[in-house]
């Protein structure tokens, strides 16, 4: 008896670079994708970009229950997002 995979709704994972990293009015994080696509940060875990990075790679990956977690390439800390444009 094996496990089934998490159902992930057909949604897939999304490659881009972060253009520009804001602060919302309730100091959540809002990542600027070079691709157009707003995230805004959902929980209050700290997402690791080295400081010599210019337009960080990122994946954004889907999870269970529609949500959506973020991470630079080649760290493994990640953060839960949600799209806002």
């Amino acid at each position: 008896m094996g496990f089934k995979q998490k159902d992930t709704g057909g949604r897939e994972e999304i490659h881009s670079t972060i253009v520009n990293i804001a602060t919302s009015n309730k100091s959540k994080k809002v990542y600027t994708l070079e691709n157009g696509q707003r995230w805004k940060q959902l929980d209050t875990s700290k997402l690791f970009i080295p400081g010599n990075k210019t337009n960080p790679a990122v994946t954004i990956k889907p999870k269970s229950l529609g949500s959506w977690s973020l991470s630079v390439d080649g760290f493994s800390r990640n953060v839960k997002v949600k799209r806002i444009k």
